[in-house]
């Protein structure tokens, strides 16, 4: 009986999650807001907005200075894999394709 009920509680709260929808969405940031811990942004050429943990770790092409999902900014093209929710992307990955850095 123990056996039991322990193997249903590992089946329970031990199970790997898993994606029910993966999706991966590219192209340049259109809107960017922030609101406490979560990023949202919306790519252009895409109907679904991209959420994302702020400290959410940015991967480079040019392996330059670390980035976050908060440091990105208007202009910048990603390359953005996650978990399609309802109408919403929740990001687990982005990639930093292009950054145009204009000085005055």
């Amino acid at each position: 009986m123990r056996t039991l009920i322990l193997t249903l509680l590992l089946a329970t709260f031990g199970a790997v999650p898993v994606h029910h929808n993966p999706i991966t969405v590219a192209g340049p940031i259109r809107e960017i807001s922030r609101e406490g811990d979560i990023v949202t942004i919306q790519l252009t050429r895409n109907k679904y907005p991209v959420q994302a943990r702020a400290w959410l770790p940015v991967e480079r092409a040019d392996n330059g200075k670390k980035l976050y999902a908060a440091d990105l900014i208007l202009g910048d093209s990603l390359e953005v894999s996650g978990d399609l929710e309802r109408d919403v992307v929740q990001a687990e990955e982005i990639k930093l394709l292009l950054r145009v850095e204009r000085r005055p």
